[in-house]
């Protein structure tokens, strides 16, 4: 049985590695096309994937005639493509870059908006390239429409130097400029490398797009000396109702002056630290859930008085060490 058993072996051999050429090739035809990024795949699509790549098998061993298996593959294809683009809701997606934030907004006909993108003065290791452009494409993001550096600060926006090289970028929004910062420098060279438009933001200005707009509480017109102080701070507006308040490492004496709406969703300043999200800013915005991005640290992130005062508040807490990537919805 072995001797007859090892040229069928070797035919099939042949027959599973021309078929598996040919998926790798359709597989990489695919992803230069936009409206073949779909992002994630249900768990129909799996099986609908199952159901068709059976079908060749049967016909390669010799139980199903070709057309037939075509007819199946395409229609499994078909349902699965369907499945996929009806599997998006809007949502906010807090991505776990260890110490640092990156939040990617995620709105209706498909526009994303991206929220710093982390980075470590510590480590070499690329957050842009190795964790947010390998998420993004995870999502079937394909392009950013907006891009916002909080402020000027590695584990902020580091990540974004590399990852306007790796995703198309419409719009890179900043706050306070602070040409002469090596970060800050790199971060426009990118941007113009990669002909990306920089569009400068200040308090009481707005940017809308379609059923969304961003609300900017901070930087003022005259900045000030420290870069936290100077921290991009927004509200996300979604059909005309306050969601979410983004605030990066603005400190309590900063947030004191500002006026926030009550919302549904809250990141909390300076990735849990003692100096930031006050109570005042709490009972202001009265979110139902907190979101704290940190990692591995030695700075007392989240500060054990700041968890106590998040606690009082009845929202529902979420950690990216303990959880990892973090999805609400904005629904």
């Amino acid at each position: 049985m072995g001797l007859v058993s090892l040229p069928l072996a070797g035919l099939l051999n042949v027959i599973t590695s021309i078929f598996a050429g040919a998926l790798i090739s359709l597989a990489e035809f695919g992803s230069s096309l936009p409206l073949l990024t779909w992002g994630e795949i249900s768990w129909l699509g799996y099986s609908l994937y199952f159901i068709g790549a059976s079908a060749f098998i049967l016909t390669a061993l010799g139980h199903l005639k070709f057309k037939r298996a075509l007819f199946v593959a395409l229609a499994a294809a078909s349902f699965s493509v369907v499945s996929a683009l009806g599997n998006f809701s809007p949502e906010i997606v807090f991505l776990d870059v260890g110490q640092g934030d990156s939040t990617l907004i995620r709105l209706e006909n498909r526009k994303e908006i991206l929220i710093d993108g982390g980075g470590s003065p510590f480590s070499d290791f690329d957050v842009g390239k190795g964790i947010i452009a390998p998420a993004l494409r995870g999502f079937g993001v394909d392009e950013l429409e907006l891009v916002l550096a909080s402020h000027v600060d590695a584990d902020h926006i580091e990540g974004l130097i590399s990852l306007l090289d790796e995703i198309p970028v419409q719009q890179l929004v900043i706050g306070a400029s602070k040409v002469g910062d090596p970060l800050f420098d790199a971060l426009m060279e990118s941007a113009k490398r990669n002909n990306v438009q920089v569009v400068q933001v200040f308090k009481g200005q707005s940017i809308t797009m379609d059923n969304a707009r961003l609300d900017f509480l901070n930087p003022p017109h005259n900045f000030y000396e420290k870069d936290n102080d100077n921290s991009l701070t927004f509200v996300l507006n979604y059909k005309d109702i306050p969601k979410a308040v983004f605030m990066g490492d603005l400190p309590i004496e900063i947030e004191k002056n500002l006026a926030f709406p009550k919302v549904d969703i809250l990141m909390a300043g300076h990735h849990g630290s003692k100096s930031s999200t006050s109570a005042q800013i709490l009972a202001a915005t009265q979110p139902k859930d907190i979101v704290i991005s940190y990692g591995r640290n030695s700075y007392g992130h989240p500060n054990d008085g700041l968890m106590k005062r998040l606690a009082a508040t009845g929202a529902r807490i979420h950690e990216t060490f303990k959880e990892g990537q973090i999805r609400i919805s904005l629904e």
